[in-house]
């Protein structure tokens, strides 16, 4: 990962995730929520499991201004009432605010607080036909899902999310410029399904969340407690980094298990939930144990383009293609060329 450091500053962090609730109502096939209800409690126990707003503001003060927030780690986080509050203080003192919700819980109140927050990015998780999200569509949520689209659609770029194949209901309120995304990963080997790929990355590595183009680098998940892990990646807290409502994130950045994740990066027998991270990509380059995977994508991402694309841009995303993965070219296309939703379905029906 890359020091999260700034000039003013060069031992606050430059970006956090906030999990802002421990238990969600979801319960997503493709979430291991039971592994962070059991381990959280065991430490814990049952006290604060809704993070309180006091707790938010001492954590905020350890991220410089100008980072980036985002709302999402790995609970719905308008379980927390407090969520919009929380989101707008945020804004209010200067930061960049992401958002990936379900709209679970939020409410119309909510949604007047958030009115003249300009958001990074929304990213907005819908109901799947095969029932992998345990979505209660009921009236009130279409309304609030309509609701939403037409105060915030222009208030950042906003994309969708879905576990499977999207859902009947909720179809007919979906906007048609609006890119959708149904990849799903094994959250660093948290999940087990044969469906999905694994991942055992040898040499030196990276974290692709923490390159020098994203402008919050690196982001720890923070958990209503003030408690730091290494990303919202680890729901089996393997790593513990300190705790932020508690501490100046100097303490952090010097302490002994995040110097230990670094130092693991760099040497692969220090056991590290990096290595089994689909985020993780060689430091020199493709990982040869992925080489195959990376190639076969290219050759898909080339004849789908073939098919609509001609000229310098096809050469450009396919060279691209290379080291990003073939999910992340499909959006790259369809936001260059402005294709939208449609494009999308269409790249995506090349590549089956």
């Amino acid at each position: 990962m890359k020091i999260i450091e700034n000039e003013c500053d060069p031992m606050k962090l430059s970006g956090a995730e906030f999990t802002l609730s421990i238990g969600c109502s979801l319960n997503c096939h493709y979430c291991p929520q039971e592994k962070l209800i059991r381990r959280y409690v065991d430490l814990y126990g049952k006290e604060e499991l809704f993070m309180k707003f006091d707790t938010f503001v001492k954590c905020l003060k350890n991220i410089k201004q100008g980072g980036g927030i985002s709302f999402a780690g790995m609970v719905e986080p308008f379980h927390n009432k407090e969520c919009a509050k929380m989101i707008k203080y945020a804004y209010d003192h200067g930061y960049k605010i992401w958002l990936a919700t379900t709209l679970v819980d939020a409410t119309e109140e909510d949604f007047e607080i958030l009115k003249d927050v300009c958001f990074e990015d929304i990213q907005l998780h819908i109901p799947d036909e095969q029932g992998n999200s345990k979505f209660v569509i009921t009236d009130e949520y279409l309304r609030i899902f309509q609701l939403f689209h037409e105060k915030f659609i222009a208030n950042g770029h906003l994309t969708y999310s879905c576990h499977g194949g999207i859902h009947d209901a909720i179809k007919p309120y979906l906007s048609r410029d609006v890119i959708c995304s149904s990849a799903m990963m094994n959250r660093a080997g948290n999940l087990e399904y044969e469906e999905l790929h694994t991942y055992a990355h040898k040499g030196r590595i990276i974290c692709a969340c923490g390159s020098v183009q994203q402008v919050t680098g690196w982001s720890p998940s923070v958990l209503p407690n003030g408690t730091v892990l290494l990303c919202c990646m680890d729901y089996g807290m393997e790593h513990i980094l300190g705790n932020l409502a508690l501490q100046e994130s100097s303490a952090i950045l010097n302490g002994k298990e995040y110097l230990r994740c670094k130092q693991g990066l760099e040497d692969e027998k220090i056991p590290v939930l990096c290595r089994k991270c689909p985020m993780a990509k060689a430091a020199d380059g493709i990982d040869p144990s992925e080489q195959d995977l990376y190639a076969s994508n290219a050759i898909k991402v080339a004849e789908a383009i073939k098919k609509y694309i001609k000229g310098e841009l096809a050469e450009a995303v396919l060279r691209a293609s290379l080291s990003v993965r073939s999910v992340d070219i499909i959006k790259m296309i369809a936001d260059y060329i402005g294709g939208g939703q449609d494009l999308h379905i269409r790249f995506r029906q090349a590549f089956s």
